[in-house]
Parts: C-alpha cells; structure tokens; sequence
C-alpha cells in the first residue's frame, strides 16, 4: 500500500467519513481507506471522527454519539462539506448521512485494504467490529487501531491475526528505545509505525487521553520534545531503516503538501495517509515517487 485516504477524500470537495468521501477515494486509486468508529447507544457501529455531530452539521448537534440512538443522528450540513458535489456521481444521503460500519464495508471493494480507528474505549464497540468485518470477510484485509495503547492492547487481545497501528504511547516507545539505543531489544507488538508530520501543539498533548495521567510538567516537556512542523525528533531516517528492516511499514500521517511528500519519501516511508488522494497520485506518477519497501527477505536472512 501506497495513498491511504484519510476519511476517505477529505481534502478533495467532499465530506469526511461519508459513503461519498470514500467512493471517492477509491475510484481515485486509493490502495486503502481509513476511517473512524464509535458504538451508538442503540448498538449501532457509526462512522464518525468527533465524538459528537458539532463540527459537522453547523452545531446542530452537540449530543455525544454514544448517547444517541443512530435514527436520531443528524445529517451532515452543506456548509461545512467541504466544497460543492455538484456534477459529482453521489446522491444526498451519500454525501450527508452519517453511515453505518456497514454502509461502508458493503461498498469498499475487497482489493481496497480498510484502516478502522477506535475513537471510543468500548469492548462492545470491538466485538460489534469484529462481527461486522468478519460477516463482510474483510478479517484478512484490514488494519485496526486506536491511538490509546489500553484499545490497542484490547484489539490485539480480541483477534491477533488482525494487525494493529502503533498508539501514542506506543510511537512515544519506540522512539525512546531508539534514541536510547534500545530499540534491538524492544518488542513492538503493532505491525505498523505511524509517525505524524503535522505541528503538536501543547493543547494536543493536554487532550491526548492516553497521556493525560502524566503530571503538567510532562506534558511540556513532551511538547518541548516534539516541537516542530514536522516534529524534528520524529524524523529519524535511521529509525525507519531499521523498522522496515524489521518487516514494519513506516507511515506518514497527514502528508498533504508537495513539502511533506518529498519529506516522507526522502525519510524513508513506506506509504502515506492523505486527505488528498487524486493529488498524491499524481504527483507520484508526474514525478515518478517511489517509497521504500518493507525488507522481509533481508530481515529473515538477518534472522
């Protein structure tokens, strides 16, 4: 995998997290599509990015999702889809329903692997998931994950054999262990390192509820740490080399620019997540882009 579309083509005239924004993507050439869930009090798998409807539907709705049955969600309102889908192929409710885990599933082709992020801390939430991808036999081509390492260990707990994406806590380990010189002896349980190139503000460390146990003083120095537009000490091309070396994809998150492109080809990723995915395509192919692979015969014959 190459173009992961971040909530489908959020960037590119459509609304994110819609059956619009996905179809989109794929008809694009997206090799995956990532997306975000939450458990409806009613029982119901919603995909969604904010815990509530606020930002999406003009404060129409400020009621969180876990407690909302699904009939009672509202639409996604014009203002804020981000652009006109006029002469686009997609019909209202495409472009305005909130869908169901389902909706999605049933209209992503099995060649486009998914990427379901766990925005609530729920096991019902997991089992409903696991029920759905396992009816829609989309077990063996997919990525599940949460940024707090509590869902992501409860993930792995739930189905193994379904690969996760380093949390939060995990990235923050990895990159310990390697500026400590300990990362040949680190266990890195995730089969994916995703390393964000936008700015952390201190505000995202304080919201962040995988740290928010850490003491203030922590919080500063983590943003003092990760200063930066991309944060400098993420981008550690020898990191990179030794987790491909290892058979783990390295992900951009967030590349959007001609900037950040050739930042993570020149770091050594493997593959980004956009939110603009005829715009990557293109450049790759108008500039003949190619990232790194993942080195499986090298690290077995390590081994």
């Amino acid at each position: 995998m190459k173009a992961i579309g971040h909530r489908g083509s959020r960037q590119e005239g459509l609304p994110e997290n819609t059956i619009a924004a996905f179809k989109d993507a794929v008809s694009a050439g997206a090799d995956c599509v990532e997306f975000d869930v939450w458990l409806s009090r009613d029982g119901q798998v919603v995909v969604h990015h904010d815990d509530n409807f606020k930002r999406m539907t003009d404060h129409l709705s400020e009621t969180k999702i876990y407690e909302m049955d699904y009939s009672e969600m509202p639409s996604i309102a014009a203002e804020v889809r981000g652009g006109s889908s006029d002469g686009l192929p997609y019909t209202v409710d495409e472009c305005c329903k909130i869908p169901l885990l389902e909706h999605v599933l049933s209209v992503i082709p099995p060649h486009v692997t998914i990427v379901i992020e766990f925005k609530q801390d729920s096991d019902a939430l997991i089992q409903a998931v696991l029920r759905l991808v396992a009816l829609f036999d989309r077990r063996s081509s997919m990525f599940w994950f949460s940024l707090d390492e509590r869902v992501n260990s409860a993930l792995r707990a739930a189905d193994s054999s379904i690969p996760t994406i380093t949390s939060v806590p995990g990235m923050l380990r990895v990159l310990a262990s390697y500026y400590f010189g300990l990362l040949p002896f680190t266990t890195i349980p995730d089969a994916v390192f995703g390393i964000t190139v936008e700015e952390i503000t201190l505000e995202d460390i304080r919201n962040e509820q995988s740290l928010s146990f850490l003491p203030s003083w922590v919080h500063h120095l983590l943003h003092l740490l990760f200063r930066g537009k991309p944060p400098h000490l993420m981008i550690a091309p020898s990191l990179f080399r030794q987790l491909r070396l290892r058979g783990i994809p390295v992900w951009f998150l967030g590349v959007n620019t001609e900037q950040e492109l050739q930042l993570a080809m020149a770091s050594g990723a493997t593959a980004v997540l956009t939110d603009r995915v005829r715009w990557l395509l293109r450049e790759m192919k108008d500039r003949g882009i190619r990232f790194e692979e993942v080195s499986w015969e090298q690290e077995e014959g390590e081994a």
